[in-house]
């Protein structure tokens, strides 16, 4: 049976009487009397300041406290006590650090540091750690040293040692230390020979360390992972998602830190469990160098600690151990707060600007809709409006429902949008939001109001500042091609981070990251290109959208064989549905690769599979078919039902002209802007105005209409402009480019 194995956060003491050995030699009752008395004063003291008496070794003994305070009180009563008659030489150390218990015993590197600043303390000493010392910041009754830093064995990192200073105490010089160190220790005909490349080893890494260690903060991306729950109450475990994206938000705050978005880490599916799987995947994924982890627990007295340090995901170097932060539980959100600035103060602040902290159960709703993103956006919503009803000051609750509704990307959820910026407008001051908030606000803004080239400059400050974060980089592309349609300028955004790091199992983005590579490559003629992103997309769950670009670049490289395969597998295993939209698309790519015989081949495959299904595509085929006065006896009934909707309008305006009625055409334009909605309506009016136009064949008309729906913040998604056959004659003619590339005027 394994034993049991639990985890602690503690402040290990280490005691060791010098020179007992020797004296059970000389004089044995004596050194056993000794050694009895030395017990009792370490059991006794132990108690006293709530400790827990681990073991004896002899001459040594292990004991650990909860609270750092009360082992500090501890070891000093036992070096005053030792004083007495008899006096008894005794080196004690302290490290606070994890430690793992295993039956009775207790194992780890906080028992190890602890054992060896006890053999480099002088007797009379307590010789302490960093994060023992960080603890007594402010508390000024307790007087602290620091001595040297020195590198002892089995431990990686060097230790910073600090005396603890007190009438009753020895402080040793950190020549005595340096003397006492075990690995400093050679045979005397090397003394010589090393002592110079010593010193000089010990100045250059005085000189370097920093140096070396500030690269690397400032150099790497940085990933807070949510931090470990050692509570033993899984119900707590919102906590360390809470510290995370509270650390996160105060690094964005900073100087020069490349951060990576909580949004990044958020579209993983393990998001969850990021403190407690080995988030390899999802490192390469996000592009991380370094991470902030850390740990907290509830200690004896009800209040929570809080552990942390910066390390190198390339080699697990720690390059910091933070503060320690401990609060009671109604002051959680102060100790966060705190933990989040105390990290955040290790880089440059850009400004005075301070966290604000969300109730703790209103961001645990956030979070909660953080994980609905990309499944379930009404479940997100609850959780947001949850957040915002425990919470009416929580900014960051109120952007992410915006952000949303706009991802629904209809009138409708537009109007919502808009709404919601105009509540922040008013309950919250500007001046209060931070960079990445204002930067968020106004993106927002500008999507509602249909100003797509200031967007996309708005997005670009974000991209700029961190190209390589994975929420931030697939936004930047999504908004490069679909607002701005800009295909290149996409792929070189997608290229900052390989697909081949994309974990399609994990990580919600990477599909959409292929498909957009998949579209933008397509409009720029690099079918190939386009057939190696394909490539990666997992064959067994691949949406609809990919299927149809798939689908395009197949048939931009006419690759007959394929395209027929791909028919054969899509008619074997999905809908009927699915069989006739992929009919549908091969047929509109070669209309607009002007091959009419597989046009009218393929568009009548389509037609037979969309008589039984019927719907919107079942009209434009018959329509691309000429099939006029077919789908006019289709779509009129509909279209007398629901009159004001813009595609049967045009759907209607196409009958029309099949049928040689342009005047009836030229109505219905006249209707489409009668009809176009003062707001949210993002060009979609004008679009099929310009269609109209297209088809009537008045060219000038048609580009000014197009001009405006571009204007009017239409998106540059993959059935439109550039991959409309419709718009075709329109592709060559002088202005084309300027209009439908807003970048390039």
């Amino acid at each position: 049976m394994p034993a049991n194995r639990d985890h602690e956060l503690v402040t290990v003491i280490f005691t060791d009487i010098q020179g007992y050995s020797a004296l059970t030699q000389q004089d044995e009752s004596r050194a056993v009397d000794m050694v009895t008395h030395y017990q009792r004063i370490i059991a006794d003291c132990t108690l006293a300041h709530h400790g827990e008496l681990i073991q004896f070794y002899g001459d040594g003994s292990l004991s650990i406290h909860h609270s750092t305070l009360d082992a500090i009180h501890c070891a000093i009563a036992m070096q005053t006590s030792f004083r007495n008659n008899p006096t008894i030489p005794v080196r004690i150390g302290i490290h606070l650090g994890e430690i793992v218990r295993q039956d009775q015993n207790v194992f780890g590197d906080a028992v190890n540091i602890a054992s060896r600043l006890q053999n480099l303390s002088v007797p009379g000493s307590i010789l302490v750690s960093q994060p023992v010392a960080q603890q007594f910041l402010n508390y000024p009754e307790i007087k602290l040293k620091f001595l040297c830093t020195e590198r002892v064995k089995n431990i990686t990192a060097p230790i910073q040692i600090y005396a603890v200073e007190h009438e009753d105490l020895i402080v040793p010089s950190p020549n005595e230390i340096h003397r006492r160190n075990p690995i400093y220790k050679r045979p005397y005909l090397l003394v010589v020979s090393i002592l110079f490349l010593g010193l000089l080893a010990v100045f250059l890494t005085d000189q370097f360390i920093d140096a070396r260690r500030n690269r690397i903060m400032y150099e790497n991306n940085i990933v807070v992972i949510p931090f470990t729950n050692n509570t033993r109450d899984t119900s707590l475990s919102y906590i360390g998602a809470w510290a995370g994206d509270m650390i996160t938000q105060s690094l964005e705050e900073t100087e020069s830190v490349k951060v990576v978005s909580y949004r990044s880490l958020a579209t993983t599916k393990t998001f969850e469990e990021m403190g407690l799987i080995s988030p390899l995947k999802q490192i390469r994924t996000l592009k991380a160098q370094l991470a902030i982890k850390g740990n907290y627990y509830l200690l004896a007295d009800s209040s929570f600690q809080f552990t942390s340090s910066l390390v190198n995901l390339q080699n697990n170097e720690v390059l910091i151990h933070f503060p320690i932060i401990q609060r009671r539980w109604k002051d959680l959100s102060d100790g966060i707060l705190e933990l989040s600035q105390r990290i955040a103060g290790y880089w440059e602040s850009k400004g005075q600007r301070v966290l604000v902290i969300p109730r703790q159960d209103a961001h645990r709703a956030y979070m909660e809709a953080m994980r609905y993103l990309a499944k379930d956006y009404e479940k997100a919503e609850q959780a947001l409006l949850k957040a915002i009803q425990l919470d009416s000051t929580y900014l960051d609750a109120y952007l992410l429902l915006t952000d949303i509704h706009i991802s629904l990307n209809n009138p409708h959820h537009s109007a919502i949008a808009d709404s919601i910026l105009q509540q922040i407008g008013k309950r919250f001051e500007t001046s209060s939001f931070s960079t990445k908030q204002d930067r968020m606000f106004r993106l927002y803004q500008a999507i509602v109001e249909g100003e797509n080239e200031n967007a996309y400059h708005i997005l670009e400050e974000d991209y700029r500042l961190n190209p390589e974060d994975l929420f931030i980089n697939t936004s930047m592309a999504v908004v490069a091609l679909q607002f701005v349609n800009e295909p290149l300028r996409t792929l070189e955004i997608l290229s900052e981070i390989s697909p081949d790091t994309l974990d399609f199992e994990s990580n919600y983005f990477a599909r959409d990251r292929i498909s957009y590579a998949i579209q933008a490559n397509c409009q720029l003629g690099r079918f190939n290109d386009a057939l190696r992103y394909a490539s990666y997309y997992p064959a067994d769950d691949e949406d609809d959208v990919h299927l149809g670009l798939r689908t395009r670049a197949l048939v931009m490289a006419q690759d007959t064989p394929g395209i027929n395969t791909l028919l054969q597998d899509v008619k074997l295993t999905r809908d009927q549905d699915s069989y006739a939209r992929v009919l549908y698309t091969v047929s509109q790519e070669y209309k607009k690769l002007g091959d009419a015989t597989k046009f009218r081949y393929y568009a009548s495959l389509a037609l037979n599979e969309y008589r039984s299904l019927q719907g919107y595509y079942y009209a434009q085929v018959l329509l691309d078919l000429d099939s006029s006065a077919v789908a006019m006896d289709y779509i009129k009934p509909i279209y007398e039902s629901y009159p004001n909707i813009a595609t049967l309008i045009f759907s209607m305006a196409r009958c029309y002209l099949q049928q040689g009625d342009t005047a009836q055409a030229r109505l219905l334009i006249q209707k489409l802007q009668e009809n176009k909605p003062e707001k949210y309506d993002y060009g979609q009016s004008y679009y099929y105005q310009c269609l109209i136009y297209v088809l009537l064949g008045e060219y000038e008309n048609a580009q000014l209409k197009l001009r405006q729906s571009i204007n009017d913040g239409f998106y540059f998604h993959s059935a439109v402009v550039d991959n409309d056959p419709l718009l075709k004659p329109l592709f060559n003619l002088p202005g084309y480019e300027d209009i439908t590339h807003p970048l390039r005027n």
